[in-house]
Formats: structure tokens, sequence, C-alpha cells
């Protein structure tokens, strides 16, 4: 096989319709360049070579049956082209208003033609189609759907990674509400959206979703004019991870408790203690109050489906079994919350954005096929002959034959026995003993991973357990805050230090002589309070911040400050827990933030005093108004709403191995070791019974010596008997747990 060396694949313009291509022989990618467009087609998983030599041999008919078309895309994709060398035909006048917008060669921010290709063809399939006689394409999504996802009306964009799926989610925002907007009555159209992410780190990406984010994509990727970004700020978005669709325990209650209630529940009924899926809706959808309808937009839809229920199961080993188990467990629990979702409140559109839509392996489907609702098609090879996205560099050059199939081929199993396992060598240490300091997410999920936690929760994901521990992972604790930002009516904050022309001088400041906007973090005033008179002592804290920013950089134009605030002796309790054996696979995380009443009525104090301290006649010749929330977020439930959505972990996990006694304590305090177990000590801020009032970096490290102490055997130091301030009329305890209500 020769190796083939194309020196600049860009032969496309990013902002027009591809006009030539790479061709493929059946030896792969050629330099050879093709006039017109390249049809869409996916490479179907390469199966093993028919015979054996010293170089690969192929056989023609396998060949030709590794390139398979995906004909509903290329069929949809010639009625588009032709709608739109058409005039786009037979939309709304606000669609139109939108593509000329998109379209426009004068715009200084040109849309990729992908991403505009993707929005026409829902529009194509939306809008006109039925006119034009294409009613065929609904009839083959819906045979397509009721194959995979009966009664899911899903339709998937396939874009390459970098060719900007996110801006494609903000102009399918924008069709849709501006649509609604202007004639509510049209049912084609939602200002509704729930955006199901696979992980927080993509759903705090998608921030730029929301229209009254600083740094939000429609007026930064100019989707819209600024009349119409107004008119969006109506639209109720909602952007969640799907383990948000996770039925969760409604009750806290011991196992034997558990136990006895099913066995008088044997009749086939929900679970009392948990989650019906219409109560998992209302909690996942209440910020949409009584919308109906819904618009669902899933990124990395790939992880999203139902295992082909008469599909062939595969012979998986090991950790490949694992594997498998897990993304069918996670895929369940995303398109059933869907499916929650359309029965409870409705759904009008499913849309799906993913590089790669195809079904998993163990998904029932033969791995690598692709979904069969995909309407779109602009590939990696499409994205690098258009210069959107990067070559990426593959190992392919070693065509040796080692056994049945070719070095490069069989990679992995030539150099995974050398590679550690896991993540790290699997050796014997002889060790007098094991202290734990991995932090309260890392150490109860290594405690489990090692068998010692809650017997029944590790059995269920393949952990032999060895000590039965209920409390490990349990009891874990956060402080939540948010920001309450304020415009400044004088040029007095410290906004222009992070203007880019500024950046040079602050840095050379710093550097030079220690000094200036770069030598201070700008926290340097806070405070505490009580939010009400039954605490005993100050439960909230403020820090003060010369400027209107969040922790990502984005900040509001001119010159603002702020407080952080949040209570810092909420009652929310939640849990660490592995899902899987492999270590490499992140714990579930369950913080449940304003879970209680105690902790909802708090936060609505702790807004409501900032408000009342930045509202201070002190404040009056800076106060140019609030920022954020702003002024339209006054009830109780508003600010429920506005801090479930706006809230950000101060970073404080903490007491998912508490110290102490009972049946829910992991560690003895005389000795930071575990229960029930010998040389092995936890010594983090997952030994806390509860988690402090206040920053936990001091306290953590004041545990550390103390544990030293212990572990050293040196003689403790005296008890401290330091006052510390006690209102005289409170009424209540300082803690919920009542711990403090002992102190002087």
């Amino acid at each position: 096989m020769s190796q083939v060396v194309i020196e600049n694949p860009i032969i496309n313009s990013p902002f027009d319709e591809p006009a030539r291509h790479f061709k493929f022989d059946d030896e792969g990618i050629t330099d050879e360049i093709a006039e017109g467009r390249r049809i869409s087609s996916y490479f179907v998983p390469i199966a093993k070579p028919k015979k054996k030599g010293k170089q690969l041999q192929f056989d023609t008919e396998w060949t030709k049956d590794r390139l398979k078309e995906t004909k509903l895309v290329n069929d949809i994709r010639r009625r588009v082209a032709m709608w739109r060398k058409g005039g786009y035909v037979g939309v709304t006048p606000t669609t139109a208003r939108l593509i000329a917008y998109w379209t426009d060669p004068a715009r200084d921010k040109k849309l990729f033609f992908c991403q505009n290709e993707a929005l026409e063809t829902a529009i194509y399939l939306t809008e006109v189609a039925k006119k034009y006689g294409d009613a065929w394409i609904e009839n083959a999504l819906r045979e397509a759907n009721d194959t995979s996802n009966p009664g899911l009306p899903r339709m998937a964009f396939k874009m390459a990674t970098g060719s900007g799926k996110t801006v494609v989610m903000a102009m399918l925002i924008a069709w849709h509400t501006l649509n609604k907007q202007a004639n509510s009555q049209d049912t084609r159209f939602s200002d509704t959206f729930l955006i199901v992410t696979p992980g927080i780190t993509i759903r705090d990406r998608l921030r730029v979703l929301f229209p009254n984010d600083p740094q939000n994509y429609y007026r930064l990727r100019d989707i819209v004019t600024p009349q119409q970004l107004e008119q969006l700020e109506q639209a109720k978005i909602i952007i969640t991870n799907f383990h948000a669709f996770q039925l969760r325990e409604k009750v806290a209650a011991g196992k034997i408790t558990k136990s006895i209630l099913a066995a008088d529940n044997s009749d086939g009924q929900a679970s009392p203690f948990t989650e019906n899926p219409d109560q998992m809706v209302r909690r996942v959808c209440r910020e949409l109050s009584n919308k109906k309808n819904i618009v669902v937009i899933n990124d990395e839809a790939h992880h999203c489906y139902r295992r082909k229920p008469d599909g062939e199961d595969e012979t998986l080993t090991g950790d490949e079994r694992a594997e498998a188990k897990n993304r069918e467990e996670e895929a369940r629990v995303w398109i059933s919350g869907i499916e929650a979702v359309k029965a409870k409140i409705g759904v009008k559109a499913i849309y799906d954005l993913s590089a790669t839509p195809f079904f998993l392996r163990g998904s029932g489907y033969p791995e690598g096929t692709l979904f069969p609702w995909v309407v779109s098609d602009f590939s990696l090879i499409d994205a690098i002959e258009a210069g959107i996205v990067k070559v990426p560099r593959v190992p392919v050059a070693d065509d040796s034959m080692t056994g049945d199939q070719p070095t490069y081929r069989d990679l992995w199993l030539r150099i995974r026995e050398d590679l550690p396992r896991k993540g790290r060598k699997t050796e014997a240490v002889l060790a007098g003993e094991v202290i734990l300091c991995g932090g309260a997410i890392n150490s109860p999920q290594l405690l489990q991973l090692s068998g010692v936690g809650n017997a029944h929760d590790l059995g269920a994901v393949g952990v032999n357990a060895l000590h039965d521990l209920p409390g490990v992972g349990e009891n874990l604790q956060d402080h939540l805050e948010v920001y309450v930002q304020f415009a400044s009516k004088l040029p007095v904050s410290v906004a222009p230090a992070l203007k880019w022309r500024n950046r040079p001088s602050v840095g050379l400041q710093w550097l030079l002589f220690r000094s200036g906007p770069g030598a201070t973090n700008h926290f340097e005033s806070g405070g505490f309070i009580r939010s009400n008179d039954e605490a005993a002592y100050p439960n909230l804290m403020f820090h003060f911040l010369p400027i209107a920013i969040r922790y990502d950089g984005s900040a509001p134009q001119g010159h603002g400050y702020q407080v952080h605030v949040g209570p810092m002796y909420s009652d929310a309790r939640g849990s660490v827990k592995v899902v899987s054996t492999d270590p490499r696979s992140h714990p579930a995380l369950r913080f449940n933030y304003l879970s209680t009443d105690q902790d909802r009525r708090e936060w609505v104090e702790a807004v409501r005093c900032a408000r009342r301290i930045l509202n201070q006649q002190a404040f009056d010749p800076f106060n140019a108004g609030e920022i954020s929330p702003g002024p339209s977020v006054e009830t109780a439930e508003q600010i429920l709403d506005w801090v479930a959505k706006d809230g950000e972990t101060a970073l404080h996990p903490s007491c998912s191995c508490k110290m102490g006694a009972g049946p829910d304590a992991v560690l003895d305090p005389t000795s930071m070791t575990v229960q029930g177990l010998e040389r092995l000590r936890v010594v983090d801020a997952s030994a806390m019974p509860y988690v402090t009032n206040g920053n936990i970096y001091a306290p953590v490290v004041m545990l550390a010596e103390k544990a030293a102490d212990l572990i050293a055997g040196n003689s403790p130091l005296a008890p401290s008997n330091a006052q510390f301030y006690r209102h005289e009329h409170a009424t209540g305890d300082a803690h919920p747990s009542g711990a403090a209500a002992a102190g002087p």
C-alpha cells in the first residue's frame, strides 16, 4: 500500500458549498482532486482480512462494502440545494430575514457554510418540504425513529469537531424563538428549550447560549441583530447534564427501613423512596413553569440511544464489558429522561448534534452504524478540505503483518501489556500503613474501588465488597455561591486592567515592582452576617470585588462591582459514588443543592441581604443599578430559580468520609483510621463531620497537623477556649447539626 502525502489539503472555502474533493480508491485517500461535492457516506468498521502474508491483501468485494452511502442525507441535500438556488421560498417572513442576515456576503463575521446548511436543512424540513411534495422525508424520519426511538421526533446533524456546533445551537434557538414571538399560534415553533449535555464541562461551556450571558454567541457571533437579541431574552432555556434525568431518592432512610417498606410494597408499585418520572421532569424543568411542547437539543448526541431489543450480544471481556455496560446505562438514562419529558410536557422537536452520530459498541447495533435519523452531514474530511479544522496525524505507515491484521490496526494489542494498567502499574507495595489524602471526591472513590463502602451499592457496579461501611461517600457538603452585581456610575473599578491593551503593563508592573492590579486577587474585603434571628452566629459569607466579572473571565461592559454571597451552613447532603470498576471513570457526584427547606430559605435571605447592603446610602455615589440577578428577580421563587441557574460551587467539597461515632461515621477521630480496619487512615477535607463556616483551606491544614500528631504519637496541644461571637437573642442552633450549641 503506497503512502499518499498531500501537501495542502485545503481546496475549498469554509464559507461556500464544497466544490471539489480528494478522491478515494481501494487503498484510501488519493491526491487526485475531483470536481463537485463529495457525496455523504461513511466507512463501515474494518473486517478481518481474508488473506495473510507480509503485506495486507484486500478482497475487492469487501473493500467496496466498506464505503456506505447515506442515501437519506444525499437526497435531502439535493432538495435543500435546489431550494437554496431558488431563493429560499416558502418560509415565514421572520425566517426569511434570518436567512438573509446569516448568508449576507457583506457580513463581517461570516458563518461557515456547514453551519448555514444545518439550519437550512432544519428550516426546509419544518417549513417547506410538505409544500413542495417532499412529505416522504418526514415519513422516512418517522420510520427511522420508530425503529430506534419510538415516538421521539429526532433529527441529527453530523458536524465535524471544530465546525461550530454551538453556533448551530444558537441559530436553532434564534430561529424558533423569533418565529414564536412573531406568531404565538404557529405550532411549528417553540420559545422553550432543554439542552442536554454529557458532562459538567460541556454544560458550563454552553452558557454562551443564554441570551443574557455577557459572552453570548448571539452577539459575539452576530447571530441576530441587537433588536432581535432583546426578543431572544424572552426564551426559556435550560442547560443540564443527562445525569439530571436519574431518578433521585426523595426520602433518606436506612437499608432496614427500605427493605421492610419494600416488602409491604410488593404489588409492583414504584418505590416510595424514589422519584417517579413525572417528579423528575418537574425537578429538571422547574424553570420552564407551565411551558409545553418544548425543543430538545442533544449535544454529543451519540451518547443518547436505546439498545436494540433484538440486537445480538457481542462477546466482550473484562474492561470492554464493563465499559459497554456503563455506556448502555448512561444512554438509557439519557433517552428515558427525554421520553419522560415528552410524556409530561410534550416535545416538539429533538435536534441531535454530534461529530460521530454512530451506535457504540454494545448497543445491539453493529458498531459504527450511523444513526438513521441523520439529515445533514459535514464530515471531518469535508472540514479539513474547507480549512475549518486541523489535519489529524494518524499512524498508518506501518503496513507490515502481525498475525491476521496489519500492525497498525492492532496497535493497542501490541502495546497494552507494557503500559500501566488503569493508568498505573499493578504492583504489590509493602507498607506499614496507608494514609489516604485524595480529597473529598477521590478519597471515597478510592475506598469504594478498593471494596470499602456500602456493600449493596458496590455490588451493583461490579465491585467486590470487602468491608461494608455505608457512610463512605455519603454526607457530601459544599458551599454554593452567586454573584450579586451592580453597575458603577464612577470609573473606579479595575475593569480597565482587563483590557488586552493594558494587560502587558499590568504584568510588567507586577514583575518589576510587585505592585499594581496584578499584585492582588482583589478579594480584599468581606464579612459575615446573620440572615435571620434564628441563626446563633453569622451564617452568610460575603466577598466584595471591585469589578463585575465571572470566574471564567466574562464580564459586562463598563465599570461595576459585586459581592459573592452564599450560606455557610446548608443542611443539604449529597454523595460520591463510583459508577464502575474503572478508576478512570469519574464517580457520580450529587450535591443536592437547594434540596431542603432551610437551604432554600437561607438562599432567598442571602440574596436579599446582599441587595440591602449594596443599596445602602454609602453606595449612592457609585450605584448605577443592579446588573445581576436584575430587578425582575424579586420573589422567593424567582430568586431560587436564578440561584439554581447561576450558582457556582465555591470549591469547598468536604465531609464525605466523616469522622465520629454512629452508623454513618467512616473515621475514628482518635486515630483517623477507617472504622473496622487497621493501618488505613484518611486525612483530608472528607474527614470533616460538617463543613466549616467559611473557606476550608485553613481548617484542612489544622486537621492535617492534628492528624500528624496522632500518627506520630506526639502529645496533643491543649484544647483552645477561644471566644467566638454568638448572638444572645438567637432562637436556634448555629449549625443544622446543633454541634456549635455547646460553645461559649
